[in-house]
C-alpha cells in the first residue's frame, strides 16, 4: 500500500510518501504560507518516487486540532485528491493523538501522559492518556485551568518541541515523517477511514479572528 501523508497542523509542515519502492519525504518545512506550498511538497514527493496520484492507495491527513488556516488547507487539499482519485482511501488523524502515539511507541516505561498542544488565543488543546489509551474527551483549557489539572498527579506532559510552558514533568516531542506514517498505518489495520463527506477540520474552539468577533459584537451588545 502506498501513503500520501499530509501535516498541515502547524508551521512544520511535513509531506511524505511512504511506498512499497521505499519513503520519500519533504525536509520539514517551516512555514506559515502553507497554501503556496503544499501542493508543490505533494509534488515533489511524488516525483521523487516517479509516481502520480494514481499509485496512491491511502492519504492520511492531520485534521486538528491546530493551526485554523492549516489544517482548513491540509483537509481542502484531501478532499481534492479524493475527488480526483475516488479510490484513494482517507486516514483522519487527531494531532493530540498523534503527539500521544509519538511517545508511548518510543517509551515503555511513561504510562500515564497528558498531551498539549498551544493554540493562538493562549489556550491549550488537550489529552489524557494512560497505557495507549484516551481516557478523556480533548479539552481546551487555559493555562489556569491545565495547571490546577495535573497538580498532584503523576503525569507526563508532552508538547510540541519548542513550546514553552512553565509545568513540571514536561517533554518535548517532534513529530516526524516515521510517527505520521506508523499512525496510519495502525488506523488502516484497524480499518479506521473516513469518506469524503466526513473528512473535515477538528476544531475544539474558535479561530481568532472569530473570538475578536464575538468579543466586539458582545461589546456592542450585539451577541450575547
Amino acid at each position: 500500500m502506498n501513503i500520501l501523508a499530509i501535516d498541515t497542523s502547524n508551521s512544520n509542515l511535513l509531506v511524505g510518501l511512504k511506498a512499497t519502492t521505499g519513503e520519500y519525504i519533504n525536509a520539514p518545512l517551516s512555514t506559515s504560507k502553507h497554501l503556496e506550498t503544499l501542493l508543490p511538497e505533494i509534488d515533489k514527493v511524488l516525483d521523487q518516487a516517479s509516481f502520480t496520484l494514481d499509485n496512491v492507495d491511502i492519504i492520511g491527513v492531520v485534521v486538528g486540532p491546530g493551526s485554523f488556516t492549516g489544517i482548513r488547507i491540509g483537509v481542502a487539499t484531501a478532499k481534492a485528491i479524493m475527488f480526483v482519485r475516488p479510490k484513494i482511501k482517507c486516514v483522519a488523524v487527531n494531532s493530540i493523538d498523534l503527539l500521544a502515539y509519538n511517545i508511548l511507541s518510543k517509551s515503555n516505561t511513561i504510562q500515564d501522559v497528558v498531551c498539549v498542544i498551544p493554540s493562538t488565543l493562549k489556550k491549550f488543546y488537550v489529552g489524557v492518556y494512560r497505557g495507549k489509551q484516551k481516557v478523556m474527551q480533548d479539552q481546551i483549557m487555559e493555562l489556569a485551568e491545565l495547571k490546577d489539572f495535573i497538580q498532584d498527579k503523576n503525569y507526563t506532559v508532552v508538547v510540541p518541541t519548542g513550546t514553552k510552558l512553565d509545568l513540571p514533568f514536561i517533554v518535548e516531542q517532534t513529530i516526524e515523517h516515521k510517527s505520521l506514517f506508523n499512525f496510519i498505518e495502525r488506523a488502516k489495520i484497524d480499518n479506521n477511514f473516513v469518506d469524503i463527506n466526513n473528512l473535515k477540520p477538528y476544531y475544539l474552539g474558535v479561530s481568532q479572528a472569530e473570538a475578536e468577533l464575538l468579543k466586539k459584537e458582545t461589546k456592542d451588545g450585539t451577541n450575547i
